[in-house]
């Protein structure tokens, strides 16, 4: 609603301020069959005896298999049309409620009802707290406004927060006054972790899906329960995962004591109570759950991202794993899963209040979720001995080429789709910077080549990302152009020769628009108030570590980054070396049936017929014996892995960078990820 001025808000667009009756009825008018398209699902084609399949006029939907015909309406309800306008015109009396389902008709006439006023909705709200103070001398708080502080001392009278221990013995609550941008709201983020050692087994599929049954039937059993505060202007969620149990709590104050105590109320009523979900409503929700498994609606290049994902992070399974697990889950194991699995064990308690919220409001509302919160009789609140919670999800670490080949999970899709990554490491100030700049122009690399020039498919990406505190190089491509393998050696042409000749030729000014451009997506404000808390959370579950990340990186890219060079030589270290493996991951979705792996020799051929040549091919032989193979992806695939390579550290390395005078530019990727070179 920028675009128009303060005064039209309330006028502008959507709004009718003069009602224009001839207008309205002309459109009423314009109501009639002949202006319609009438569209019926008929539940028995799934059956296999719909009268479509006799039709001769048959259709199937490209990607999806859905057969469909297109007729007249007087074909199929003879007469329909004609009844239709005679009653508009008058010329014939319709017995509406004749026609309705005897279930459906009531004694007397049916009459419209009004919904009542909104009730709750405070008349004053205070704004005393809605603007935050700018930092000083920090760019990030330039921006977000002052880092929010943890609370030392516990609200008197409140003694909850010590049900949950912390790892050096204070409260995990953090605050901040105000909004760096407009809002006269305030938000509550509150998780409890599990306290775990390092080496810990992660979560089994069976206690995964467990706990997103429950998750489900906690939602559907309180959005009516709900409804009635929500239409205030307040928001909620509930979250119970493998990484824990999380409440978010939002909108205005004084309506937050009442949301916090309503939320519980229902959930404390729904935790561990089978009788709180009806036998009905549990199998419908599970076949959901099924539905949702046993269907492929997204594009294929959607799912390989996803097994690629799925290998390097811990808790995440096949959806043959899920379908499986789900078979086994019963109303009593759903319901008793967020007690067994995760309230049973200490926790670590954490917390954040932000926005237009005094600070003993906000201890007031987290000492009240807290001593609102039941815990399961015997839950233990004794710390384990190495005990911690998980700040920085594990990433397995890669320590050869790996490449899955499998068939694309659609029905009947004709594109392949190949996802092609790179693990860097564990991420630095300086790597996020590089990395970032180096993501920048492979995009425009990659497309250019393989969407523009080859048209390799409708699904062309490539770029630099991170996963937990590990980054990476990939692309994708999606189409039905080309195979697979041959997609695979474009990918590894780019990667090998575009690049590297891409940053052999950048020129002075061009490396300072990528440098200026990164600075300016660097230092964009937030747009809302949700960007500045979702900003400020991450540090605070990583224990209030990380709050100055993108004044560090600022500081290197105007001070540290001084040489085109760097861009070129951290390419050529990570992406083409000219000894030892890559850290490399190949997920690849053949449309048909999946051909066997191409000899060394024949791949060779491949490589060399899109483009790759001298130390671009020597790299791929090298990789070839090396490389590990596999036709699928599950929590099995990953285990081999982990006991290969295990995990990458868990640092977070987000403090200022070491001077770049002292050493050598060209070997902070080296120290970051000393396995990939």
């Amino acid at each position: 609603m920028t675009r128009l001025p303060v005064a039209d808000l309330l006028s502008g667009d959507s709004l009718v301020v003069e009602p224009n009756s001839t207008l309205v009825s002309s459109l009423i008018k314009q109501l009639e069959p002949a202006n319609m398209n009438v569209i019926f699902v008929n539940a028995a084609s799934k059956k296999g005896n719909s009268s479509l399949d006799k039709d001769d006029n048959l259709k199937i939907l490209p990607h999806y298999g859905v057969k469909y015909s297109v007729q007249t309406l007087e074909k199929v309800i003879p007469d329909a049309s004609k009844r239709w306008m005679n009653w508009l015109r008058g010329t014939e009396t319709c017995n509406l409620m004749s026609r309705l389902p005897s279930d459906l008709i009531t004694s007397g006439p049916a009459v419209p009802v009004a919904p009542a006023a909104i009730e709750g909705v405070p008349n004053e709200i205070s704004l005393e707290h809605m603007q935050a103070e700018k930092g000083k001398g920090d760019r990030e708080s330039e921006l977000y406004g002052t880092r929010p502080s943890r609370i030392a001392k516990l609200p008197e009278g409140h003694k909850g927060l010590l049900a949950f221990p912390t790892v050096d013995g204070s409260p995990d609550v953090w605050y901040r006054s105000g909004w760096a941008t407009h809002s006269p709201k305030a938000q509550l983020h509150l998780t409890l972790r599990p306290l775990k050692a390092d080496s810990a087994d992660e979560l089994p599929v069976r206690d995964s899906i467990r706990l997103s049954v429950f998750g489900n039937l906690l939602a559907e059993a309180m959005v009516p329960k709900m409804v009635d505060l929500t239409a205030t202007g307040v928001s909620y969620t509930v979250d119970a995962s493998s990484r824990g149990l999380s409440f978010t709590f939002g909108g205005f104050m004084p309506l937050m004591p009442q949301l916090i105590d309503k939320v519980l109320k229902e959930f404390n009523n729904f935790n561990g109570n089978t009788s709180a979900t009806q036998s009905s409503r549990f199998k419908r929700v599970i076949q959901e759950i099924r539905q949702g498994l046993e269907t492929w609606s997204s594009m294929p290049i959607t799912y390989a991202l996803q097994d690629r994902n799925m290998l390097l992070t811990r808790d995440s399974f096949s959806r043959a794993e899920s379908l499986k697990a789900l078979e086994e889950v019963t109303r009593e194991s759903a319901a008793s899963s967020v007690d067994e699995i995760l309230l049973s064990q200490p926790m670590q308690f954490t917390s954040l209040v932000m926005g237009n919220v005094a600070e003993k409001e906000a201890n007031n509302a987290v000492s009240s979720f807290v001593s609102g919160l039941a815990m399961p009789k015997g839950a233990s609140s004794k710390v384990k001995k190495g005990g911690k919670p998980e700040r920085v999800t594990p990433v397995v670490r890669i320590t050869r080429p790996i490449e899955i080949r499998s068939k694309n999970p659609r029905p009947d899709d004709p594109n392949d789709a190949v996802v092609l990554s790179i693990v860097a490491g564990v991420s630095t100030v300086q790597s996020r910077v590089v990395l970032g700049i180096l993501g920048q122009i492979l995009h425009t690399v990659a497309y250019n080549e393989l969407r523009t020039s080859r048209q390799l498919g409708y699904v062309v990406n490539a770029g630099t990302s991170q996963v937990s505190n590990v980054q990476y190089v990939s692309c994708t491509v999606q189409g039905n152009a080309m195979k697979a393998d041959a997609v695979e050696a474009t990918i590894e042409y780019v990667f090998t020769h575009l690049m590297p000749e891409r940053l052999a030729n950048l020129t002075d000014k061009e490396f300072a628009d990528y440098k200026s451009s990164f600075r300016q997506d660097l230092l964009q404000p937030p747009q809302n108030f949700q960007e500045e808390i979702s900003h400020f959370w991450g540090p605070v579950t990583q224990g209030g570590q990380c709050f100055d990340m993108r004044s560090n990186m600022a500081t290197f890219l105007d001070e540290g980054l001084k040489s085109k060079k760097t861009l070129a030589s951290t390419w050529a270290d990570l992406v083409h070396p000219t000894e030892g493996m890559r850290s490399k991951i190949a997920v690849k979705y053949f449309a048909d049936s999946v051909p066997k792996r191409p000899t060394e020799e024949d791949a060779a051929a491949t490589w060399s017929e899109q483009g790759v040549t001298g130390s671009g091919l020597s790299l791929l032989r090298r990789e070839y014996n090396k490389t590990k193979v596999f036709d699928h992806v599950d929590s099995g695939v990953r285990e081999q892995l982990i006991k290969e390579g295990g995990h990458f550290p868990l640092d977070l390395n987000c403090g200022p960078a070491p001077s770049e005078k002292k050493k050598a530019q060209t070997q902070f990727l080296r120290k970051a990820a000393p396995h990939a070179f």
